[in-house]
C-alpha cells in the first residue's frame, strides 16, 4: 500500500511540474504585483516637504526570466485628471524589463506644482499594455490608479495597525500629531515599520501615540465634526 502511495505521489508531482512548464509556454507577461485594478494609491504632499516625490511601483514578470532585452508598453488612462508636467513627470511609452529578473520597479515622479491640490485631488490612471515582446500577465492587475493631493489623508493602515496607539482617527488629531512630531505619517505601513531605521522601529509610534493621548487628556479638544475627542489608552 505504501509503495502505491509513493508511486501516486510521484505521478502527481511529475504532472504538476509538467503543468508548470506548460503554463510558461508563449510570451512572458507583466502585471502589478501589489495592486488590483480597483485599488487606488492615495498620495499627499502633506506627508512630505518635497516639491517632487518618487513612487516605486513593483511590476512582476509572469513566466521565466528574460534572456534578452524585451519591453512592455505603458498607457495613460484618457479619463485621468492629472496633467503631465504639472502633477507628474511624463512616463515612457515603452519600458525595458531587466534581463534575468522576476520583477522590477517602475518610478513614478509626482509634482507639487498645483495650488488647487490644497483643497482638491487629481487622478492618474496607468495601464500596462502588451507589446510584440511581452503580453499582459493577470488582466485584473494591469491598472494602477493614483490619487494626488495636498490635503490630509488618513493612513490606510490606521484602523488595522495604528488604532491601538492613536485611537479613532480624526483630522484634528492628525494635525496635532504633525505639529508635535514635526512630520506626517508615512505613506505605507512598511515605511512606518522601518521609520528612520534599517530595523523594525514600531516603538517610535507607540511612544508618539502615548504623547498624543496625554495631550488630549490635558487639553480636551473637539474634532472636525464638533465631537469631543475621547481619551484613549495606548497599548
Amino acid at each position: 500500500m505504501r509503495i502505491i502511495w509513493i508511486l501516486v505521489s510521484l505521478l502527481l508531482l511529475l504532472a504538476c511540474e509538467e503543468n508548470d512548464r506548460m503554463a510558461y509556454v508563449g510570451k512572458p507577461g507583466v502585471y502589478f504585483e501589489n495592486y488590483k485594478n480597483e485599488d487606488t494609491i492615495k498620495y499627499s504632499f502633506n506627508m512630505t516637504s518635497f516639491e517632487k516625490d518618487t513612487l516605486l511601483i513593483d511590476v512582476k514578470l509572469m513566466g521565466v526570466p528574460l534572456t534578452k532585452e524585451q519591453s512592455f508598453c505603458l498607457k495613460i488612462d484618457p479619463t485621468s485628471t492629472a496633467k503631465e508636467g504639472i502633477h507628474y513627470v511624463k512616463l515612457p511609452e515603452r519600458v525595458t524589463f531587466p534581463i534575468g529578473k522576476g520583477s522590477m520597479q517602475l518610478p513614478l515622479i509626482l509634482c507639487d506644482e498645483d495650488p488647487t491640490l490644497d483643497e482638491s485631488s487629481v487622478f492618474l490612471g496607468i495601464h500596462l499594455a502588451p507589446s510584440e515582446d511581452i503580453e499582459i500577465g493577470f488582466p485584473g492587475r494591469t491598472i494602477l490608479n493614483v490619487s494626488i493631493t495636498n490635503m490630509l489623508i488618513k493612513p490606510e493602515y490606521w484602523d488595522k495597525n495604528f488604532i491601538d496607539w492613536f485611537g479613532e482617527y480624526s483630522k484634528v488629531k492628525h494635525e496635532k500629531f504633525i505639529e508635535m512630531a514635526g512630520h506626517d505619517f508615512p505613506l505605507t505601513y512598511e515605511e512606518a515599520v522601518y521609520w528612520n531605521s534599517d530595523k523594525i522601529n514600531l516603538a517610535y509610534w507607540q511612544f508618539a501615540g502615548r504623547k498624543l493621548a496625554d495631550y488630549f487628556v490635558k487639553n480636551p479638544t473637539k474634532d472636525e465634526h464638533g465631537n469631543l475627542i475621547d481619551p484613549w489608552e495606548p497599548a
